[in-house]
C-alpha cells in the first residue's frame, strides 16, 4: 500500500509539472492545437448534397429565403492562395442557371459557364468570407490575423479575430478541438449588419483529417446553405489562376442615363436595374430604389438636375426583394418617405432602422 502511495504521489507531481510547464492557454495555443487536430491542410476539397437559398429573395417580406435543393456540389478551396470554386447543381432549374461555378481568387471574383469565365469582381469579398467560414479556413485566418483573442468558458473556448479590415469573425471551439460554430455579420444593403452563422457538426475522419458531415449556414435570421458532405479528399490539387479578361476587368463606375417619357417622367437608367423620376406640383416622386446607396445617391442627384428646386418626397417600390430595394436606406436617411405595399411596412421600418456600422 505504502508503494502505491508513493506511485500516486508521482504520478500526480509529473502532472503538475506538465502543466506547469504547458503554460497558459492562449489565443494561438487554442488555434494550434484545433488546427493539429483537424488536420493542417494546404487545401481541402469537399462534396455532397444539400440546399443553397438566395438571401433576400424572400416570396414574402420577413419570410424565409427561397430554398434550391442541391442535387450535388463539390467545394474546393486553396488556402494558400486565397482561392475557391464552388460547383453547384441544382434540382430544378433556378436563379442564375441550374448549374453554376462561383470562382474566386483573392480580389479577383468570376463565374463560369459555357461562353467561358464572366468576371464578377463585386463578389470577391463574399466568396472570400466563405473561405473563412470553414473550419479550416477559420483557424487559417485567425493565425494570418495575428489579432485573435481568446475566451473560455464551460468547456468550449472562444476565438473571436478581426479578418478582411472589417469583419468580426468568432469561432466556437469544443473540448474536442473541433470548430462547431463560427458567427460574424456582413454589411446588407437592406437589413444593415446582417449575421450570419455557420454551425458544423458530425466531424469525421476523412484520410486523416477531420471534417463536419454537415454544414449549416444562416444569413439575416434565415438558412442559406445546409450540406451534407459526404466525401472529402485533404490538400488536393488545386490551382485557380485569375483568367485574362478577369484581370482586365475593373467595376463600372456608378452612372445614369436619363430618358424623357413625358412631361414631367424620365426613365432612369445606367445600372442593371432602373428607375422613374416623376414631377408633381411641389414635389419629385422616384419610383423603384434598386441596388445600392451608391445607386440611389446617383439617382437623387439625376433627379435635382431634371427637376431643379424641388424636392424628392417619396420613393415607391414596386416589391420587396433585395435587388430593387437595396437603395431605400439611401432614401430614408434623406428623410424621403418610402411607399410600399402595407404588407411590407412593419418588415421595411425594422430593416431600415437597424445599425449599419
Amino acid at each position: 500500500m505504502k508503494n502505491k502511495r508513493v506511485w500516486l504521489c508521482a504520478a500526480c507531481a509529473v502532472v503538475v509539472v506538465m502543466a506547469a510547464c504547458a503554460g497558459p492557454r492562449t489565443a494561438a495555443s487554442v488555434v494550434q492545437g484545433a488546427l493539429t487536430a483537424a488536420g493542417d491542410v494546404t487545401s481541402i476539397q469537399f462534396s455532397g448534397t444539400g440546399m443553397s437559398a438566395v438571401a433576400g429573395q424572400a416570396m414574402t417580406a420577413g419570410q424565409e429565403w427561397p430554398r434550391r435543393d442541391l442535387t450535388n456540389f463539390t467545394a474546393a478551396i486553396n488556402y494558400t492562395q486565397q482561392s475557391s470554386r464552388y460547383e453547384l447543381n441544382f434540382a430544378q432549374p433556378t436563379f442564375g442557371g441550374q448549374q453554376q461555378n462561383a470562382v474566386v481568387n483573392g480580389d479577383k471574383a468570376w463565374t463560369v459557364g459555357p461562353n467561358g469565365p464572366a468576371p464578377q469582381l463585386a463578389n470577391a469579398e463574399a466568396r472570400q468570407l466563405q473561405i473563412l467560414l470553414t473550419p479550416h479556413g477559420f483557424l487559417k485566418g485567425a493565425i494570418a490575423a495575428g489579432n485573435a483573442t481568446l475566451a473560455e468558458a464551460n468547456g468550449t473556448s472562444t476565438i473571436t479575430y478581426k479578418a478582411l479590415g472589417k469583419y468580426t469573425l468568432t469561432g466556437t471551439i469544443d473540448a474536442q478541438n473541433m470548430v462547431t460554430k463560427i458567427e460574424t455579420k456582413r454589411p446588407d444593403s437592406v437589413l444593415g449588419d446582417a449575421d450570419v452563422v455557420a454551425t458544423f457538426s458530425g466531424y469525421k475522419d476523412f484520410s486523416g483529417v477531420k471534417f463536419p458531415a454537415k454544414i449549416a449556414v444562416s444569413e439575416g435570421g434565415f438558412p442559406t446553405w445546409d450540406l451534407n458532405v459526404a466525401s472529402v479528399t485533404p490538400s488536393a490539387p488545386l490551382d485557380l489562376p485569375v483568367p485574362d479578361a478577369v484581370k482586365a476587368a475593373t467595376l463600372p463606375p456608378v452612372a445614369t442615363m436619363s430618358t424623357k417619357l413625358g412631361d414631367g417622367v424620365w426613365f432612369v437608367s445606367g445600372g442593371t436595374h432602373h428607375s422613374v423620376v416623376v414631377e408633381f406640383g411641389d414635389h419629385i416622386t422616384i419610383i423603384e430604389g434598386p441596388l445600392s446607396e451608391e445607386r440611389s445617391m446617383a439617382v437623387m442627384a439625376e433627379a435635382k438636375k431634371l427637376v431643379p428646386n424641388k424636392p424628392i418626397q417619396y420613393v415607391l417600390t414596386t416589391h420587396h426583394h433585395f435587388d430593387h430595394t437595396g437603395g431605400l436606406r439611401a432614401y430614408a436617411a434623406e428623410g424621403v418617405t418610402v411607399v410600399t405595399h402595407q404588407s411590407n411596412v412593419a418588415y421595411f421600418e425594422k430593416a431600415l432602422a437597424a445599425p449599419a456600422t
